[in-house]
């Protein structure tokens, strides 16, 4: 062997052994569990509601029972002429406040007539009465004479009465919310002269699905909901008050009344979304709703953090409400952690890192 030869043999020999080397032995494999990091709550133990939810407006009391109610719509009681108007929109009256004068030509003369009717009957019955002592007359024409004046008193109260409804005046306390008429202008029956609207007396009118309806009842509560949210800004609750017995076929739909407290200073007319309680669970196992599973059978289940991984139980769903749920399942109880994000994806006995645990919202 030249020189030459044995020094490239000598310069390639140990790179040879060590490519030799790396072929004959395999790099170790980890054998380490993954560990899936999770957003976790603790179920707990409270009420839960089951809502129905409506769409209506806040509408004037209703009147009834002796109760006049929040609105009060003054017309005219026969075909006459607006004499004057004595309030203006937005003026704040007592109930009893003259609102309008109508015409009281023709009512006037009819009082003036009648009270002529009155003071001669009466004037006639007391002449007669003095005959009557003395022999004068006989009995049957002093029971006419007082007949005839029975009648013209009846006359006189009639055309008061006539006068007194060329007044109109407000029935209830409240806001002159609008006038309808100017004066001089002709009105009827028909024909509505001004609103007065109480503020503070209102109710709320909502219409629910026909098939919802089975499970409303008169002393359910209601909440108002602003749109998107559920239930309920404080003060804006009440109680069902009336359940219409029959169905509108024009809208399929079920009319409900509910009082309603105005501590947000409601209009009425206002278009409002509300929220109907139609069912109440106490004391039940609630939890997140972003921590249920519902597979395409149908077939819930949430997971368990136990000893660290996932263990997967399977549920019985009761009441949603909002962002709850109410859940029973064997082996669940108030304070177990159950994970809340992605607990669809994991399989049981995944190792766990609980990354935060929050708690199960309120609503």
């Amino acid at each position: 062997m030249t020189n030459r030869s044995l020094n490239l043999f000598q310069t390639a020999a140990p790179i040879l052994a060590l490519m030799l080397a790396g072929c004959g032995t395999s790099a170790p494999t980890s054998d380490a569990e993954p560990v899936v990091t999770v957003e976790t709550a603790k179920i707990e133990r409270g009420n839960i509601a089951r809502w129905t939810d409506a769409f209506g407006q806040i509408t004037a009391l209703p009147p009834g029972a002796g109760d006049t109610g929040g609105l009060a719509r003054l017309a005219a009681p026969a075909a006459t002429i607006v004499r004057e108007i004595l309030v203006r929109e937005g003026q704040s009256v007592s109930k009893g406040t003259l609102i309008a004068r109508l015409d009281d030509a023709v009512p006037g003369a009819q009082l003036a007539q009648a009270s002529a009717d009155m003071a001669a009957a009466r004037e006639r019955v007391s002449r007669q009465e003095q005959l009557f002592k003395v022999g004068g007359i006989d009995r049957n024409t002093l029971d006419v004479s007082r007949m005839q004046l029975v009648t013209a008193r009846s006359a006189l109260e009639l055309a008061r009465l006539g006068v007194t409804r060329s007044r109109l005046y407000a029935p209830i306390s409240g806001t002159v919310s609008r006038l309808y008429v100017q004066v001089g202008q002709p009105v009827d029956p028909s024909m509505p002269v001004a609103d007065i609207v109480n503020g503070g007396r209102i109710s709320l009118e909502v219409t629910v699905p026909a098939g919802e309806a089975s499970s409303l009842a008169v002393g359910q509560s209601v909440r108002l909901k602003a749109a998107g949210s559920v239930p309920a800004p404080e003060g804006a609750e009440g109680k069902v008050t009336y359940v219409a017995p029959a169905v509108d076929p024009m809208t399929g739909t079920v009319l409900v009344r509910a009082t309603v407290s105005n501590a947000l200073h409601l209009l009425q007319g206002q278009i409002v979304n509300a929220a109907i309680e139609t069912g109440r669970g106490e004391g039940r196992l609630i939890v997140p709703r972003s921590a249920l599973y519902t597979d395409h059978d149908g077939k819930s289940s949430l997971v368990l953090v136990k000893d660290g991984k996932a263990h997967r139980v399977p549920i019985t769903l009761g009441i949603v409400e909002g962002e709850r749920a109410e859940v029973e399942g064997a082996g669940l109880n108030a304070g177990q952690t159950i994970v809340t994000t992605g607990s669809y994806a994991l399989q049981e006995g995944t190792k766990l890192q609980v990354a935060s645990t929050k708690q199960v919202p309120t609503r």
